[in-house]
């Protein structure tokens, strides 16, 4: 596309060539006399043309060398062209850098967000353990090291504390059925020995009635005391057990693992950092090469320009030396027109065709950016979607941390019910136990009902035998009762005897009964010396083994059991109790998760990581754009304001060019246009620049302001060539230059000198092609002044006819009615 169009920019300069020689040969056909004239604007134009393009590759020098490694000869038509590629691959390079900068920010911007994440964490657990160890360290130790042998200790303190409780206890009964037995026998309880006077007797019952009344009421409530000081301790190191576990996973394991993986962030971001300033610098220098190469394009199309123009001044000089040497004078004015105005009709043609060359590669154009566009939509697409699978992943993995958690919350729950069945087993064992001592004392009264209904059927006997006897002797039985009684004295006699051997045994029986009596009385003796209450439980002990059949029914061993049994129900009503803390903390926990998991699943948190994580990707993205935007109005403002001043210099010295010319008075030696800038601002933000124009003379060093100072005609000259020169430097494809009533308020001299200044720029334009100039005017003087200068033979006046319509006449010049 781009070799057509410079095919039929070719031919159009060819074809220019051609109509510029045929618009010479009119000319010189046309005006001979005003050829040396022409040869004159020419040079001049070309002196102009060659400055402008000295200075615009002077000021491009530098820019192009560095751009194009070389500086280009005037010659080289390339020049535009291999900008243009340039530009192009500096665009590409930009863009693809770009992006890989954008990755790279959103890459640190996660990897930010996932480091304060992970910080956060760290010093949640860190808080953890601290508190966790300011709970432990007053037990266990720091770390809880050494709970084990702190509940191994405080057991077996409870049981030995337990087995002295209940010798006391047990020796309270032992105390008071010695005293009554004492009191009742006038013996020792433990040897059955009398005593030998009252003073021993009183000192017996003393020692008795000191232990049951003061010594064992007062141990007694110490050691229940301890016991319950015992139980509270262990039951809150047994409350500790879940946080020192807890305190050794965080320590040994969470902890080290988030350290390890903050570390890792760490590093990945100052290497992400050390790659995005590489890459923010390489964009940096891309942009700035690509905004030198964007500056250099219209310079490089002006300086081209400029120089086609200079070759086709080259040309136009020639001919009209050419043709002051000598003309053909074989072709006619007529075969001359026609020939021009076929090459005016195919520079058309080519015109048309090269606007719709243009016109496809602005299309072709515009349709690379859109795919580009497109590109760049697809790339953000895929950062979505890669995005929402990596938050995905994160959203499953924070599924298994809590599954987790519930698992642990099961298993402690299980632990809690496994320690409550040591205790339920040894109320199993308590319960047996009573229920044999039940059964047994229900086997003791059997007997003893037995032998009573024994002995009512042996008084039931004799009161029968009795009734015999009576009836016998009311029957007059003498001779039998005789015999009867002989019978009975032998019996008598015969129990008498062994009445005597019962008593001797008897006797016998209690003396060895005696010796060993002492024999263990003196063991006793010597042991309640030493130390009685401290091995009060071992007697306790000997003594139920000793009489363990004897004593099963009796209210000592009876209320012993008893209070050991309400002991065991109230410790499993306490277990019983404490297992339904746990289950209904157990339960509030799981509630708890289930109402958190409700929770997440909730229209404010459902998404939350990824919600949070959006918007602080949009809000660092706006704030990078807000930098970027920033820096593009500098660098905008800075290169309007260049332009603005370049522009005002050009306008005010074709001002001064023109005042010089056309005035002709000696009160104003020049006039500028001036410009004084601010910036309006808006709540603090600056929104854009305003220009206040003003117009002042110059006389000497001194600048007035012309408005309220001038004339009518000085403002109407003015108001002219301030419009010249601006069009002279906006409107320079536009050849259509239209005065209406220019000479307005205007004295004679400066009528010529206006007219004189048109008659330069006609000079000036004669070689753009398409270059008109239009005057609206009834002074025929300035006409003819105008005409003077030898651009054109005829006017067209419009004049009003009688039936109040108008009409255009084509006149001569050399006709003109004054």
């Amino acid at each position: 596309m781009d070799e057509a169009l410079e095919v039929l920019r070719s031919e159009k300069r060819k074809v220019e060539v051609i109509m510029s020689r045929l618009q010479q040969e009119l000319s010189v056909i046309s005006r001979q006399s005003s050829s040396r004239g022409a040869l004159e604007a020419l040079r001049r134009d070309k002196r102009a043309k060659e400055e402008r393009y000295q200075t615009e590759m002077c000021s491009m020098e530098a820019e192009l060398l560095t751009v194009l490694g070389h500086i280009p000869a005037p010659d080289d038509r390339d020049v535009p062209t291999q900008l243009e590629n340039i530009e192009r691959t500096k665009n590409r390079e930009l863009q693809s850098s770009q992006e890989q900068f954008q990755k790279g920010r959103f890459g640190l911007s996660r990897l930010q967000t996932q480091l304060e994440e992970t910080e956060n964490q760290l010093k949640a657990k860190k808080r953890r353990v601290e508190a966790l160890q300011g709970e432990v360290a007053g037990e266990c130790g720091e770390d809880g090291a050494v709970y084990d042998q702190v509940m191994e200790k405080l057991r077996q303190d409870i049981e030995t504390n337990f087995d002295d409780m209940s010798a006391v206890k047990g020796s309270l009964p032992f105390f008071r059925k010695s005293l009554e037995k004492i009191h009742s026998t006038r013996k020792c309880p433990l040897c059955t020995r009398g005593f030998s006077d009252h003073a021993g007797f009183e000192k017996t019952v003393k020692s008795i009635t000191d232990r049951l009344n003061n010594t064992v009421p007062r141990l007694l409530p110490t050691l229940e005391g301890k016991q319950h000081q015992l139980q509270e301790k262990q039951k809150t190191l047994q409350e500790l057990k879940p946080k020192i576990e807890e305190l050794a996973q965080l320590r040994d394991r969470e902890i080290p693992r988030l350290d390890a993986a903050k570390g890792q962030k760490e590093a990945e971001i100052v290497k992400l950092k050390t790659e995005l300033n590489a890459m923010e610098e390489k964009v940096t220098g891309l942009r700035t090469n690509l905004e030198q190469i964007r500056g250099l394009l219209p310079r490089v199309s002006r300086t081209s320009q400029l120089c086609r123009d200079l070759e086709e001044l080259d040309a136009k000089i020639g001919s009209e030396e050419s043709q002051l040497s000598g003309s053909d004078s074989s072709r006619s004015h007529v075969i001359v027109s026609r020939e021009l105005r076929d090459v005016q009709l195919k520079i058309e043609d080519l015109d048309r065709k090269m606007d719709h060359k243009r016109q496809q590669i602005q299309s072709g154009v515009q349709e690379i950016r859109q795919l580009e566009q497109r590109v760049n939509q697809l790339r953000d697409e895929k950062l979505r979607l890669q995005e929402r699978l990596q938050e995905k992943q994160g959203l499953l993995t924070k599924k298994e941390d809590l599954a987790a958690i519930i698992q642990k919350e099961e298993r402690d729950i299980k632990m809690s019910a496994q320690r409550h069945g040591p205790v339920e087993e040894k109320l199993r064992r308590k319960e047996e136990e009573k229920r044999e001592l039940c059964q047994a004392r229900d086997e003791a009264e059997a007997v003893s009902k037995a032998e009573v209904d024994s002995l009512r059927s042996s008084v039931d006997a004799i009161g029968l035998t009795t009734q015999q006897i009576s009836r016998y002797e009311s029957e007059g039985g003498e001779t039998g009762l005789r015999q009867l009684n002989g019978r009975i004295n032998s019996i008598k006699r015969e129990a008498e005897g062994k009445t005597r051997e019962r008593k001797e045994l008897e006797d016998k029986i209690k003396k060895l009964q005696k010796e060993v009596a002492n024999v263990e009385l003196q063991e006793r003796e010597w042991e309640d010396q030493l130390q009685l209450m401290r091995v009060a439980a071992d007697v306790a002990r000997k003594e139920r083994d000793a009489q363990k059949l004897r004593e099963k029914m009796r209210e000592m061993g009876l209320h012993r059991y008893d209070e050991e049994y309400s002991k065991l129900q109230q410790e499993q009503e306490k277990m019983t109790r404490e297992r339904a803390r746990m289950e209904g903390g157990s339960l509030g926990h799981e509630e708890r998760v289930r109402g958190l998991q409700r929770e997440l699943k909730g229209d404010m948190y459902r998404d939350a990581e990824r919600k949070h994580k959006d918007m602080l990707i949009s809000l660092r993205t706006t704030e990078m754009a807000a930098k970027d935007l920033e820096k593009y109005y500098k660098v905008l403002d800075r290169a309007i304001m260049r332009f603005h001043k370049l522009k005002m210099e050009e306008i005010n010295k074709i001002i001064k060019e023109l005042w010089i010319k056309t005035y002709r008075g000696g009160d104003i030696d020049v006039i500028e246009i001036r410009s004084d800038g601010d910036t309006e601002e808006s709540g603090g933000i600056k929104t854009r620049r305003v220009y206040h124009y003003r117009v002042v003379m110059l006389k000497g060093e001194t600048a007035l302001d012309m408005r309220g100072r001038c004339s009518a005609g000085q403002k109407m000259l003015a108001s002219i060539i301030i419009r010249l020169a601006l069009a002279e430097t906006f409107c320079v494809n536009c050849g259509l230059l239209a005065l209406d009533e220019p000479t307005t308020n205007l004295d004679k001299d400066n009528i010529e000198g206006l007219a004189q200044a048109l008659a330069d720029i006609v000079k000036d334009r004669s070689s753009q092609k398409n270059f008109q100039l239009i005057v609206i005017t009834h002074d025929t003087e300035f006409v003819d002044v105008l005409g003077q200068a030898g651009y054109t033979e005829h006017y067209f006046k419009v004049s009003k006819e009688v039936g109040e319509t108008s009409r255009i006449r084509r006149l001569p010049l050399s006709g003109m009615e004054h």
